[in-house]
């Protein structure tokens, strides 16, 4: 492990114990929580040696952020699931449990990020284009004079509650690897517009486009057809949002982290 960017957890008897290594950010932190929340809730008598990776990118440890390879009991729930505070998340079930369903200030899908693949640099084209009317992207580079809270000195930092407020509909892409945000997009009362991406977490596994989210494809080929569709049929808006809110409380809450996690302890076999 000594290569890979992670975390060790080993449960022996009463002890449990775990090793850091090159965390980025306070991921390592927030997983250890989530494992000793766990625990605490659901005891075993189990003893185990997990070994996470916390990195964007995939690891060789046996566990990830997400997977490539639809063998989602390999995808431990990430970080974001107990807190990001240098995103001025701090704690995840307070944020999704505050969003208000405010009347957006425009009907277009909206996005805000670093330019960090081709599909987010693609939109932020699209969006510029002159005679464009239904999608906006602001450019989001963190000032990184405080880097345990990046927020509060980055002009361009819009909270989840404010990009509520701005859109009518939200998109996620992919970023260096999966994206954390997308299940905090899914907790908020907007449509979720979701580019075509590899890196899939647990909950991907029962996710399904247009009954949840409205799917693009990752050259975005599709997305204004896509939008034009959602935004003239009232009935398919509501159909996907009472879905959508169903999803989010059965797979993109705290506690359904924890009962993920309650399960890889349960199936995991130490090698």
């Amino acid at each position: 492990m000594n290569d890979e960017i992670g975390l060790l957890a080993i449960k022996s008897g009463d002890s449990l114990d775990f090793k850091h290594i090159k965390n980025y950010e306070s991921r390592g932190i927030s997983i250890e929580d989530l494992i000793r929340d766990c625990l605490d809730k659901y005891p075993t008598t189990k003893d185990f040696i997990l070994r996470i990776g916390t990195d964007d990118l995939l690891s060789d440890l046996e566990y990830n952020f997400f997977v490539t390879n639809k063998n989602y009991i390999k995808a431990f729930p990430c970080f974001l699931y107990h807190s990001w505070p240098e995103t001025g998340v701090n704690d995840y079930s307070h944020v999704i449990n505050s969003f208000i369903d405010t009347k957006p200030e425009s009907n277009k899908v909206g996005w805000i990020g670093a330019l960090t693949n081709d599909s987010r640099k693609k939109f932020n084209e699209i969006a510029k284009e002159s005679q464009n009317n239904y999608c906006e992207a602001i450019t989001n580079i963190w000032i990184r004079e405080n880097p345990k809270e990046l927020y509060k000195n980055t002009p361009t930092y819009l909270t989840y509650q404010q990009q509520i407020d701005k859109w009518k509909y939200l998109i996620d892409f992919r970023g260096r690897g999966w994206s954390a945000r997308t299940k905090i997009l899914l907790n908020t009362p907007r449509i979720v517009f979701i580019v075509d991406r590899e890196h899939e977490e647990f909950w991907y596994e029962y996710i399904k486009p247009w009954v949840h989210y409205v799917p693009v494809k990752e050259d975005l080929s599709d997305l204004e057809k896509n939008y034009e569709k959602i935004e003239s049929d009232t009935e398919l808006q509501e159909f996907i949002k009472t879905n959508q809110r169903e999803f989010a409380k059965k797979y993109l809450t705290r506690e359904a982290a924890l009962l993920r996690i309650k399960k890889i302890i349960e199936e995991h076999e130490d090698s």
